[in-house]
């Protein structure tokens, strides 16, 4: 009767273990991403810094779309919904060639200003749609400015 039960309970749960994402989002290593002054870079909320640049970036926007890795493979995804209002940024990214969809919700923690530029902290979240697979993340990040 126990061995029953077991299977029984393991057989219920099946579908909600293969209903698991089965895609993986990887850190943009130096090169694969933005390179210029002005950028919006996001990271896992709990990385931890790897050198002084801060902790590894999982997107980073570009302006016009985002740099995004997934499954190894480095993505431009475009943006094709912003909003801004008080604290909050919304923007909604898409690379319809490969299916991404990312949909970020960040909220301005503090901003900080310098006299060659200033930084924003965020705090937020990235739902990723890739392959009828979600995954949500918790993120922390920047936007920053350099003008000299």
């Amino acid at each position: 009767m126990r061995k029953l039960i077991l299977m029984t309970t393991a057989l219920l749960l099946l579908p909600v273990i293969a209903s698991a994402a089965t895609f993986t989002i990887d850190e943009i290593i130096p090169g694969e991403g933005h390179e210029g002054d002005c950028y919006l870079r996001l990271w896992r909320e709990n990385a931890k810094a790897v050198d002084d640049s801060g902790p590894p970036s999982i997107l980073e926007n570009s302006g016009d779309g985002a740099y995004f890795k997934i499954d190894g493979k480095v993505s431009y995804l475009s943006s094709i919904k912003h909003a801004y209002k008080d604290k909050e940024i919304y923007e909604l990214y898409v690379d319809t060639r490969r299916g991404i969809q990312v949909e970020q919700k960040i909220t301005i923690t503090r901003k900080d200003l310098h006299p060659d530029g200033d930084t924003l902290h965020l705090k937020g979240t990235l739902r990723v749609d890739y392959k009828g697979q979600s995954q949500v993340l918790e993120v922390g990040g920047e936007d920053i400015c350099y003008s000299g």
